[in-house]
């Protein structure tokens, strides 16, 4: 914003100046009293930036996302990351982050035993439905397509018991027919109540890219809201449909594989006996050559010329000093749309120490966080839901539930592993003054506190309260008959903080 200047305006329509005392001072007249104007420069259209704003808009969320611009982006992000290994790589690895190797499932009841038998049940689902590849497929197609679908539909293909299973799809898969407008109840493929919550979707039964999408005229079902997680990056009030995440690096993308490509033909050209032949010898003279004839020169020989003749190989222009400049500039910039440093975007850590690499992760960090958080809201919760109902049903599927509906749970995610010994000196000191626990260091990890130490306990052949009475002792310097009897556990840690 501009600093405000005072501008001395007479009165329109004034025949002669008005004035007014101020007491205590003296007297002002209106005509030229000082009037506050301020601006912003970005709202001045000007010759210099007409062309450049020319394309801004009003539209709404939902305007400025219709269906023709949508498949627009969708068409040139998925072209794009077909055929650039920085962007393909970027997302793929973005998705690597946030989804791994698939959330666990941590229940927080009282009993160890039950909370073992619902997860294995679970996690041998998830093989078998192969579910941490579909979040993974969803997280990549948001960052893509801007948003994915996934459908629960019972599979009585299943080899397991529960036959819940996930079907993802892509954006072109929810559409409105062909004449079908936006209105108030729908939009695009989505169905809306009197108060704007979603109720249904409208799935086609073909992908409309395919032939037999294409001979199925547009046929489609109505699939409840409740059966369908919709995964997508909301950035505007009213936004019902993403666009993708990278829209913002599309026109910067294509340019470094045109850079890689001119630094590469300028490259082979100066590699080659490649010049301008010239002689002194009059246009009237003997030279039998064809003006801009060329002449194919073969590898790693010596070139001899007649008298009077003369060569000029071409300079080898490229690639410039400024070519991993260049690069680097352009992956930075294009990674910001999702958050991403530019050593994880390269794959180029070179330019770090430890220090500075931690430093980079830390706002990636929190976004993986937030797209976690997001996806266990939306996917992963909805999907064990509906998987629990259904395997409560089944006789001896699982044990007596020790509490009346869903239990209380968390998912624990892919942790990143430290290798800074500093921080494994600074993780012991909060353990002994009480400011860290050992629930939230697994879960950090992606680690199952109570499945750990049993787990380790059996393997060194100890019971889990051995185990846990040693590392008690190993970690407050004190016996276990030293703990006051019925003192709570500290090896237990605080609840809920799994």
């Amino acid at each position: 914003m501009t600093l405000a200047t005072f501008e001395i305006l007479a009165t329109p329509g004034a025949s002669a100046p008005m004035s007014r005392t101020v007491r205590g001072g003296p007297t002002i007249s209106r005509a030229t009293q000082p009037r506050l104007r301020a601006r912003y420069d970005a709202a001045q259209t000007t010759d210099d930036n007409s062309a450049h704003w020319r394309w801004a808009d009003s539209m709404s969320a939902r305007a400025a996302h219709n269906p023709q611009v949508r498949r627009i982006l969708v068409s040139r992000s998925r072209y794009e990351v077909g055929n650039n290994c920085f962007l393909q790589g970027m997302i793929d690895t973005l998705a690597d982050f946030v989804v791994g190797t698939g959330p666990t499932l941590n229940l927080l009841t009282e009993s160890a035993d039950y909370n073992k038998a619902v997860a294995d049940r679970f996690y041998e689902h998830c093989i078998a439905t192969r579910f941490a590849s579909k979040l993974h497929l969803m997280r990549y197609a948001k960052a893509q397509d801007g948003e994915s679908f996934g459908v629960r539909f019972t599979n009585g293909g299943l080899s397991t018991r529960v036959k819940l299973d996930m079907r993802v799809i892509e954006t072109e898969m929810v559409a409105s027919q062909m004449t079908g407008l936006p209105t108030s109840k729908s939009d695009d493929g989505i169905v809306f109540d009197d108060w704007g919550n979603i109720i249904a979707y409208r799935i086609l039964r073909e992908h409309p890219g395919d032939a037999i999408g294409t001979l199925a005229g547009g046929e489609a079902e109505t699939t409840l809201a409740k059966n369908v997680s919709h995964l997508f990056r909301t950035r505007r009030a009213g936004q019902v449909r993403g666009i993708p995440e990278i829209t913002a690096a599309l026109p910067l993308m294509p340019i470094l594989r045109r850079w890689t490509m001119a630094s590469l033909f300028a490259a082979e050209t100066a590699a080659k006996v490649s010049g301008v032949i010239s002689t002194k010898t009059p246009a009237n003279g003997a030279a039998d050559v064809e003006p801009l004839d060329t002449i194919d020169m073969p590898y790693n020989q010596l070139l001899t010329m007649p008298e009077g003749w003369d060569m000029e190989q071409f300079k080898a222009e490229q690639p410039t000093a400024s070519h991993e400049q260049f690069k680097r500039a352009i992956i930075t910039e294009s990674a910001r749309c999702i958050s991403m440093p530019y050593a994880i975007a390269a794959g180029d850590f070179s330019q770090h120490n430890f220090a500075s690499g931690k430093l980079d992760f830390g706002p990636f960090g929190k976004a993986i966080l937030r797209d976690q958080d997001e996806m266990e809201d939306i996917v992963v919760d909805p999907y064990f839901v509906d998987w629990y109902n259904e395997a409560v049903r089944i006789p001896g599927y699982l044990p007596p539930a020790p509490v009346p509906g869903i239990p209380s749970h968390t998912w624990l995610w892919d942790g990143q592993e430290n290798i800074d010994p500093r921080e494994a000196a600074s993780r012991d000191i909060g353990l002994k003054n009480g400011s860290e626990s050992l629930p939230r260091l697994y879960a950090r990890r992606g680690l199952d506190l109570e499945a750990e130490h049993r787990a380790t306990a059996k393997a060194l052949d100890m019971t889990l309260a051995e185990y846990r009475a040693a590392v008690r002792n190993n970690l407050f310097s004190q016996p276990a008959s030293n703990v006051a009897p019925g003192a709570p556990d500290p090896m237990a840690g605080e609840p809920g903080n799994g």
